[in-house]
């Protein structure tokens, strides 16, 4: 950053202007500008770690997780996003004690954001009261998430049948319009698509303002294989709420199945810029890039999702895919190859994946051959 700083002081003292500015003055210009860019900088970095760290916890690598998210703390230590991440790794992995100081932490910063989390632990634990405590704290919170979620979650399997879970739960934590959402949402998940939609339809008429709505409108629609429907209403949805990842996901989903593939990238690139720990889209990205024929983009978003999930094998093999589809047949047979080293060791795919990537096996059959797999 020292020699940015310099090289941009003796930038503007090189450009030639009608009043001289004295350095004195420049340097109390470009201090600002400096400060700005390391913040950036840091920023860019805590968030990267913080990526990695959700990944490594997904994939179950936790001394992993733990080690690149303590490292982000140790640029951000106040950063909520990795206080709350660090703390169900440590959750996860057996650490309950170190996981409940590092809550008792965000506290401190998000009051609420951990509450759910403070409740799994002490559930866990063994602590009932302690448990509700939280669960009816995360309730009243701007952090709360559908009771089917709670409902369903082990964590509190061991407090389902006490008198204090019982009680929690006769209380009215949920609006009016929350109960209808989680109610139209499981019929779709139910495959009651009708009694959804005439549902959805009757509820638009006196709250037709309302994105979440017009959402639910797109899924049943989209799974009744009504594209274009769910089209104009993940549109409608939008155009009432345009931060909501998934109303640009959900329609995304309904441009693929039209082929529209430009369109699909779009959305997907827009849900991924407001998700970023949802890695599925980029995978989801660079198969769409793929299929549109945009091979280095493809590449650019399969090769980031590999970053994260390097043992892949189906990433790999796309990526090998469209290696081949652009003549790269020695890349192509690489990560063919690399694809045995996660998925199997059975040397009898070694065969068709040699023949493929000398062309003597199309790219149909080796799809069969590999999804028998």
């Amino acid at each position: 950053m020292l020699v940015l700083f310099m090289y941009l002081l003796k930038l503007m003292q090189s450009i030639p202007l009608k009043i001289k500015i004295p350095k004195s003055h420049l340097t109390r210009i470009l201090l600002p500008v400096l400060g700005l860019l390391m913040w950036l900088s840091a920023e860019a970095q805590v968030q990267e770690l913080y990526l990695k760290g959700i990944s490594n916890s997904n994939r179950g690598i936790y001394p992993e997780a733990i080690d690149v998210l303590q490292e982000a703390l140790s640029i951000d230590n106040n950063n909520p996003d990795c206080l709350l991440a660090l703390a169900q790794v440590y959750r996860i992995s057996g650490d309950l004690e170190t996981a409940r100081k590092t809550l008792e932490k965000l506290k401190i910063y998000k009051p609420g954001m951990g509450s759910l989390e403070l409740a799994r632990i002490y559930a866990y634990d063994g602590k009932t009261v302690e448990a509700i405590m939280y669960l009816r704290e995360h309730l009243g919170s701007n952090y709360k998430i559908p009771s089917s979620e709670i409902l369903l979650d082990k964590a509190f399997a061991s407090i389902e049948d006490t008198d204090e879970w019982r009680d929690l739960w006769s209380g009215d934590w949920y609006t009016e319009d929350e109960v209808l959402i989680q109610d139209i949402l499981y019929q779709i998940n139910s495959g009651e698509y009708m009694p959804a939609l005439e549902k959805i339809d009757d509820e638009l008429e006196v709250k037709g303002d309302w994105d979440a709505l017009h959402a639910a409108r797109g899924r049943v629609l989209l799974k009744m294989v009504q594209n274009q429907g769910a089209v104009q209403s993940y549109s409608s949805a939008i155009e009432l709420n345009s931060t909501n990842p998934g109303h640009y996901s959900g329609r995304a989903g309904a441009y693929i199945a039209q082929e529209k593939h430009k369109h699909a990238i779009s959305d997907l690139e827009k849900a991924y810029r407001l998700e970023p720990e949802n890695f599925e889209l980029l995978s989801q990205i660079g198969l769409q890039y793929q299929v549109d024929g945009q091979y280095s983009k493809a590449l650019e978003y399969l090769e980031d999702y590999l970053a994260f999930y390097p043992d892949n094998v189906e990433t790999r093999y796309n990526i090998g895919l469209v290696y081949f589809e652009t003549g790269s047949y020695l890349d192509a047979l690489r990560y063919y190859n690399s694809c045995l080293q996660f998925e199997t060791s059975d040397p009898k795919l070694l065969l068709p994946i040699v023949l493929f990537s000398i062309g003597l096996l199309s790219r149909n059959q080796m799809n069969r051959i590999f999804c028998s797999m």
